[in-house]
């Protein structure tokens, strides 16, 4: 998408916040507004209604897990505050984080660290840096002689302030070796990573020419700075930063953990691995101020975002209503000419559901596994009669005695949801039945329509993977508190993309007003396919 850079943001704060926004995108299906939004949004609140929460639930499970063997650490730096005062006074660092010594190896980070630990710990946390990512900046040939102090991107008019523009080959050079060591890649100009170097590289030039341009118009005309933000977003925008800084350091618990042996204290493999991290960095030409930077810039930039969105007006309710009014029409065409397609989407039936249709409930009587295998071998072969024999043969005199007991019991005015609970096989809850739902076998539709009145029961239906009785339970409606969560999805739906646009027009303006010129050649980028060709024509 030409319109706005990937965010590398999202990669920065990569061992958590990426996880999360990764798997929501692929849950909603979005990676930026698409042009029929009507289609879209119809997909959206069926996700929004039944998906979303489940992938949320997978990823909580897999991060506890995977910190049951962090926990010593996590509990360490949540509970003690001199990590917290030790990270603010690394935030004062932050002139040293800019990028210009371009990750060279030792950095002035470096040797504090070197200071702050015993020889032996920093021996070994060495080590283990250099066990994740056994290089450094002078590893790669294809940048060893390039200057860190050449601008590699600057504006060439529509400023004052042309200098605050400047990108230096140091600062993109930091991040990028971020990205390298993050992925562990060796050779940046191999043929397995070439391309995707490439494409990162491009991906980083494209968001911080981004950020410079995001930055200059919070400050200059929106007055957002630094030092304009009250203290508790400073102390939030730390908390935040410490803890991805927190989060990149638990990922070394468990190596120091084996290499430090049972007898070694929290302290210890804690200590070890704050000074394993801080090398990593210090590979980068990087220290731990620099996760403060970032979430400082992310923050301006969200603040920023947020004023530019609220002058363009919020989402009314009649913008809400034309989008549900849209999804209602097509809820009841689906209902009536495509009733599959309205079944597949749930959040069809919790705007419409045709006059007149059924809830039912039932007790299903499952054949054995063993004649439902043989039943599914035959219907797959093609052999119809012998899948209806095998069926006849699996309805035993065992479930004949059982039917027949709770066809009794009902006939002496039993409660149906009670003998429900107590001889349904299938854990069978209420459902909404179409008239001409093909979700249902037609015995199934007849039975339960045949009903004449709600609470009735029909006779056992006998079908292919076992027996059946269905109760007509009640007339099927919507419930205003869907509809309601429909909407709200919606105008969910609305701000995102009304937010997302505003930011694609912000852009595009700013490209305008900044254009910037890039040294492709430096950063071995195909200057054609750059996310940033053309943005601004």
């Amino acid at each position: 998408n030409k319109l706005s850079p990937i965010n590398h943001y999202d990669f920065r704060s990569r061992t958590r916040k990426k996880k999360q926004m990764k798997v929501t995108k692929k849950a909603l299906g979005v990676l930026a507004p698409r042009k029929n939004h009507k289609i879209f949004i119809k997909k959206f609140c069926f996700f929004q209604k039944n998906m979303i929460y489940y992938y949320s639930a997978v990823i909580s499970v897999h991060i506890k897990e995977k910190n049951k063997q962090k926990k010593g650490y996590k509990k360490m730096k949540k509970t003690t505050a001199a990590a917290i005062a030790a990270f603010t006074a690394s935030v004062l660092l932050i002139a040293g984080c800019n990028g210009n010594n371009g990750g060279s190896g030792q950095t002035a980070a470096d040797a504090a660290t070197t200071e702050t630990v015993s020889g032996t710990e920093d021996t070994r946390s060495l080590e283990i840096a250099n066990e994740y990512f056994a290089g450094n900046a002078d590893s790669f040939a294809a940048w060893k002689d390039v200057d860190r102090s050449k601008i590699i991107a600057s504006v060439t008019e529509g400023s004052e302030d042309k200098e605050f523009f400047d990108i230096t080959f140091g600062e993109f050079f930091s991040e990028y070796m971020y990205y390298l060591v993050s992925y562990k890649i060796a050779d940046d100009m191999s043929e397995d990573s070439k391309a995707t170097c490439e494409g990162y590289r491009d991906n980083i030039i494209s968001y911080m020419t981004f950020e410079r341009m995001y930055q200059y118009i919070a400050d200059k005309e929106y007055g957002i700075n630094e030092s304009t933000l009250t203290q508790e977003q400073l102390d939030a925008i730390k908390t935040e930063a410490e803890t991805v800084r927190t989060d990149w350091a638990a990922n070394f618990y468990t190596t120091v953990q084996e290499k430090l042996g049972e007898s070694a204290t929290e302290e210890e493999i804690n200590s070890v691995c704050d000074a394993a991290l801080h090398h990593i960095l210090g590979k980068c030409g990087l220290d731990e101020s620099i996760f403060y930077k970032w979430e400082l810039s992310k923050y301006i930039q969200d603040l920023l975002i947020e004023k530019i969105v609220q002058e363009k007006g919020e989402v009314s309710d009649s913008d809400v209503q034309s989008m549900f009014d849209e999804f209602l029409a097509a809820a009841k065409d689906k209902a009536e000419n495509s009733p599959s397609e309205y079944e597949e989407l749930v959040a069809y039936s919790m705007v419409y559901i045709p006059e007149g249709t059924r809830t039912a409930k039932q007790i299903f009587i499952g054949f054995s596994d063993e004649a439902l295998t043989n039943i599914a071998q035959l219907t797959s072969d093609g052999d119809t009669e012998g899948a209806a024999k095998a069926a006849g043969e699996a309805y035993t005199d065992e479930l004949k005695a059982k039917v027949a007991e709770i066809s009794e019991k009902l006939a002496g005015g039993a409660s149906f949801d009670e003998l429900q609970s107590e001889y349904d096989t299938a854990g069978s809850s209420e459902m909404v039945v179409l008239v001409n739902s093909p979700s249902f076998f037609d015995e199934y539709r007849t039975a339960l329509y045949s009903l004449e009145n709600k609470g009735d029961v029909s006779e056992p239906v006998v079908y292919s993977n076992g027996i059946y009785f269905i109760q007509y339970s009640d007339d099927a409606t919507v419930l205003e508190s869907d509809i309601q969560d429909i909407k709200d999805s919606m105008r969910s739906y609305l701000q995102d993309y009304n937010a997302q646009a505003a930011q694609n027009e912000a852009y595009n303006e700013w490209m305008k007003r900044f254009p910037y010129t890039i040294d492709y050649e430096t950063l071995k980028i195909d200057a054609d396919s750059s996310l940033l060709s053309g943005v601004s024509d």
